[in-house]
């Protein structure tokens, strides 16, 4: 009997079951396939869900911004993502919205579905008419690339029953059918918490994810997805998307970290500006400062306001935000002003479009602003705010008949007016206040002190006045007491009145004085620090002045090494030292000319597109005689061709190239294996590029994964002079906190990871890759 008539026969017994086994027919089904002689057919294998997961998105990051951005696309109004014990790997992370959820049909025909191309043929969602984010139909599969194990509860109404499945993303192992593989689907009426919508909960997940990740998260999901809201299909207004992000961290006796707009774009605004309408028909402002600006200001806006704008309680409220377009640094918090800036116009209680969304300039900040008659920044994006009007009969507030806006009545025109001048005049008080100057011809102008400068000013301040108080109160201890005659049945005697108790004691004030002396300490380490960096960038001068001193002597020195290696073979005492001496600068050469071009290349603040080879190659080149001293092997590979960076900074990336080799080196060594391996793996997605530095050498622990990237921290004490070479090849922990400032200003990532078989250390820099459009045509 053939083996393709004892698969059909399996089949035929599978198929008369009741309870038929799905995954095994289509798994003998495909078998039989192959016995087909005319025919050849594609073949899925179950790891391309791996691949999907790791390959199409490398930041952690972004792949749970891609499941987020799914709620958004399901025209939730609000997500909320809970992190549970995820300061080490194997917590749970749980992703809830409230959506449109998902049908049985929409399971199996969507989110089932490798590349379904729903969301290409429907590019608008049904409820919002939201402009999708996603379209490939591969987001889900970032669920894997976070954690082993992923559970879909979902259901479209509070009348239906709750639709759960679960994925173990183990079981899509290599050499096995996609199709072949079930997860089982079921009913539920338990109370999951919520009326409709989806939860993905993601359990084991597989790295670290500290609050700095979160934070990244949330930041990348708000530059890419607008929460402002909007009118949209059919006039339905769209309250917009918000996303809520809370933490709890088992090893923290604390509640749960928040991280949404307050904590991560508005906690940065410089100050918080109100104002109403007071009984007198005048305008009040009111400014309170935040961030180093320190004002409370209250005044009455010197600007007449008529009986109209009395009638229809008119209310600001704003966020303002002192940082210009060319200020560099901040491009998370540029970004998300860039989509969300604005003052927005509530009418009872309803958002009325256009005002405050991208490019409508209905009250002429940005004309304002471009114009330079005030100088602080003062557009549209220099301010989350929104002004909130009654008009209950609809009467002095009119829309256009088209709906896209107000009628400009004299209601219309006065609100603008008023709004703003009451913005200008408080910019105006914030700016004189941060010192900076508020008009072009402004004279006697005096700039404000650097902000460490005033921070540890205020903090001395503070510590003087809290040092009289506690001095003051501490001579107070006694009762004071005002006596009167009163005569009782048996005689006269003082009886005390109106007793007067001593101040409290003097503990709190001598608590609150210990904590600013903290904060005092804090803050010259803050500056100590600061100048560490300067004193860095000055020995990287130093550097670079020895390095082209140097270069002057080595031809002389090459010179006389090609003399040595002429010495005759009677004498090999003397040739094997002359074959040391070239050795030697052979090394010194290469180390000299790396240094010297990588320098010339920062020197010049020209950035430029490198293919990720070019400095990789060239780095190693360099390092070449360091590893065949030491007796270390490289491996090095590469997943692909044309696999182009971002426009960098050379030296940037290779001096995080230079700390990982010197560190893997000092592990090698600190592990004491003579035949040392470095591993530099180098992989890409559509949008970054991983890079993979292992070695062989002691290895971190695991308590330490989180601290190692912390200024100045390190696994041991300062090295004495009589220390062995083990305890010297310890570093100053300062390596890794500036190759982590490098990456983070280059917008990527860098962690410890799992290392692979063979390795006991992998750290992982993720950058983002050059798309195709962007690489010059001569970079080839």
């Amino acid at each position: 009997m053939s083996n393709e008539t004892l698969l059909k026969k399996q089949l035929s017994k599978l198929l008369e079951k009741d309870n038929v086994d799905y995954g095994k027919v289509l798994s003998l089904a495909s078998e039989i396939s192959e016995h087909d002689q005319h025919n050849v057919r594609f073949s899925v294998d179950a790891q391309v869900v791996q691949r999907l997961g790791e390959q199409l998105v490398a930041k952690k990051t972004t792949a749970l911004s891609e499941l987020i951005k799914n709620s958004y696309d399901a025209d939730a109004t609000k997500v909320t993502v809970l992190f549970e014990a995820t300061e080490d790997a194997g917590g749970d992370i749980t992703i809830q919205d409230n959506g449109n959820g998902m049908s049985k049909a929409d399971l199996i025909n969507g989110f089932m579905k490798i590349s379904t191309s729903d969301k290409a043929e429907n590019p608008k969602s049904p409820v919002y008419d939201r402009q999708r984010a996603g379209k490939k139909g591969i987001g889900r599969f970032s669920a894997q690339k976070i954690g082993s194990k992923l559970t879909i509860i979902t259901r479209c109404s509070s009348n239906e029953p709750y639709l759960v499945v679960n994925i173990d993303w183990d079981d899509y192992s290599a050499k096995k059918s996609l199709s072949s593989i079930s997860n089982n689907i079921i009913t539920s009426n338990e109370n999951f918490g919520f009326e409709k919508g989806t939860q993905l909960v993601i359990s084991d997940t597989r790295d670290i994810w500290s609050q700095e990740n979160i934070q990244t998260a949330y930041r990348y999901t708000s530059s890419v997805v607008k929460n402002k809201p909007s009118i949209k299909k059919c006039g339905i207004k769209d309250p917009g998307f918000k996303v809520k992000i809370k933490s709890f961290f088992s090893s923290e006796n604390t509640p749960s970290n928040i991280v949404d707009d307050d904590t991560e774009y508005l906690q940065y605004a410089d100050s918080i500006i109100t104002s109403w309408i007071n009984d007198d028909g005048c305008c009040v402002v009111k400014i309170k400062g935040q961030n180093g600006v320190d004002l409370s200001d209250k005044f009455i806006l010197d600007l007449k306001v008529s009986d109209l704008l009395k009638k229809v309680n008119f209310n600001f409220s704003a966020h303002y935000f002192a940082i210009a377009k060319s200020e560099p640094g901040k491009h998370f918090l540029k970004t998300y002003l860039r989509n969300n800036g604005g003052i927005k116009l509530f009418r009872n209680g309803f958002y009325v479009a256009p005002y405050g969304e991208l490019l409508n300039d209905w009250l002429g900040l940005d004309d304002s602003s471009r114009r330079r008659v005030i100088l602080p920044p003062h557009s549209n994006t220099n301010f989350i705010a929104s002004i909130n009007i009654l008009d209950n009969e609809l009467s002095m507030f009119e829309e256009t008949s088209a709906r896209e806006g107000l009628i400009e009545s004299d209601a219309y025109k006065e609100l603008c007016s008023l709004s703003y001048a009451l913005i200008v005049e408080a910019v105006k008080r914030i700016s004189a206040v941060r010192g900076v100057k508020i008009t072009a011809n402004q004279k006697d102008f005096v700039p404000n002190k650097p902000i460490e400068t005033q921070v540890k000013d205020q903090v001395e301040v503070v510590v003087e006045t809290l040092n009289n108080w506690v001095e003051a109160s501490s001579k107070v201890n006694e009762v004071v007491t005002d006596n009167e005659v009163v005569t009782d049945n048996e005689g006269v005697t003082d009886k005390p009145v109106n007793e007067k108790p001593a101040l409290p004691e003097t503990v709190i004030p001598k608590l609150i004085q210990e904590q600013v002396e903290k904060l005092s300490i804090l803050t010259n380490e803050l500056i100590d620090e600061k100048h560490m960096y300067k004193v860095l960038t000055s020995t990287g001068l130093a550097i670079a002045e020895f390095t082209h001193e140097i270069q002057l002597y080595l031809d002389a020195l090459t010179l006389t090494s090609t003399q040595l290696k002429t010495i005759p073979d009677e004498y090999p005492e003397l040739k094997r030292t002359a074959d040391i001496l070239d050795g030697n600068l052979s090394m010194l050469i290469a180390y000299t000319d790396f240094f010297d071009d990588t320098i010339r290349s920062n020197s010049n603040r020209e950035k430029s597109y490198y293919e990720i080879r070019d400095i990789v190659d060239k780095f190693f080149t360099a390092m070449e005689p360091t590893l065949d001293r030491r007796g270390y092997e490289l491996i090095k590979t590469y997943d692909d061709w044309g696999i182009w960076t971002k426009q960098i900074h050379i030296s940037e990336l290779s001096s995080v190239l230079m700390n990982l080799f010197t560190n893997a080196c000092k592990a090698i060594k600190r592990s004491g294996n003579a035949n040392g391996q470095i591993g530099v793996f180098i992989s890409s997605t559509m949008d970054d590029i991983v890079i993979k530095f292992e070695d062989t050498g002691d290895g971190i622990p695991s308590k330490n994964r989180k601290r190692i990237f912390n200024p100045l921290f390190t696994t041991s004490v300062t090295a004495g002079a009589f220390s062995s070479d083990n305890q010297n090849l310890r570093g100053m922990g300062l390596g890794l906190t500036i190759s982590k400032d490098i990456i983070k200003g280059l917008d990527g990532e860098i962690a410890v990871v799992e290392p692979s078989s063979g390795f006991n250390t992998c750290i992982e820099v993720i950058i983002p890759r050059a798309q195709e459009t962007e690489i010059p045509n001569n970079a080839y």
